[in-house]
């Protein structure tokens, strides 16, 4: 078994302990080796932060080379798997999105977050019939190449429908019975809030179930105990990052002082000797 393989059978048995594996989501290669250093098993990207850093708004805007050449160096960044949030596949058909996980392997990854909202400002979702085949496309691909890829199905529902709760629940438990059927190793529902909502869900998908962490959402904890397999940070660590830097802007632009600089700064040497 080759190393990519290995991990992406670690990767996989992260989504089955007693424990939900918590998920940070890096953007770089600095970002990438600090989580790392701070214990984290396995890491994934943040499609959000990947694209601000390389001058594009998240949404499915960021050049697939761009995203390639990013995904490389983060996946050398680091010891532990990284799985890579790819937004709505880029590939429109099953085949051309088939395709672009199979050039995606090639950086190193072992799992992958695929969404079903068609993105590019477009807020409708695919069709269910039409996202199982672009599921089963990738895992055919992927077992082609005797990978293990760990697919993270993401399904949309609640983030741009307006139906009421109990059609949202049971259009969300649909698609996921398919999306599982199809070759999706994971279940993750974005946008839901609500811990009784999580808790019947996870009662209803067979299979893994991801939620996002961050503000406003449930405790890793609170997650646990209504057994929810794996926890995602998305881009909450690159908001706290980002509005660090827009405080220590502000305040020397307007002040000239440097007292926000010293609440959580980071030596130099700390962090040159993340590549050392």
């Amino acid at each position: 078994m080759n190393e990519q393989a290995s991990k992406a059978r670690s990767f996989r048995d992260l989504h089955y302990f007693s424990k939900p594996l918590v998920l940070p989501n890096a953007w770089d290669a600095i970002t990438a080796r600090i989580f790392e250093s701070a214990g984290f098993p396995a890491i994934g990207t943040t499609s959000a932060g990947m694209a601000m850093a390389l001058g594009y708004p998240d949404g499915g805007y960021l050049p697939f080379d761009m995203l390639v050449s990013a995904l490389g160096r983060i996946v050398k960044s680091v010891h532990v798997p990284v799985s890579a949030d790819i937004e709505s596949g880029y590939g429109l058909t099953p085949e051309r999105a088939a395709d672009y996980v199979d050039r995606l392997v090639d950086t190193g990854i072992v799992g992958i977050n695929i969404e079903d909202s068609v993105g590019l400002a477009d807020e409708a979702l695919f069709p269910e019939e039409f996202q199982v085949q672009r599921i089963a496309a990738i895992r055919e691909v992927s077992e082609a190449r005797n990978l293990a890829l760990f697919i993270n199905a993401r399904i949309d529902t609640f983030k741009h429908s307006e139906k009421v709760t109990d059609e949202l629940l049971e259009d969300t438990l649909h698609r996921a019975a398919l999306y599982r059927q199809a070759g999706a190793d994971c279940i993750f529902v974005f946008g839901v809030k609500d811990v009784d909502i999580m808790h019947k869900l996870v009662r209803e998908i067979h299979g893994p179930v991801n939620f996002m962490a961050g503000s406003g959402m449930p405790s890793v904890q609170q997650l646990q105990a209504i057994g929810v397999s794996r926890i995602s940070m998305g881009p909450a660590a690159l908001k706290v990052a980002m509005g660090a830097v827009k405080k220590v802007a502000t305040e020397l632009f307007t002040a000239g002082t440097y007292d926000h600089s010293l609440l959580s700064e980071m030596s130099y040497q700390e962090l040159n000797g993340h590549f050392l």
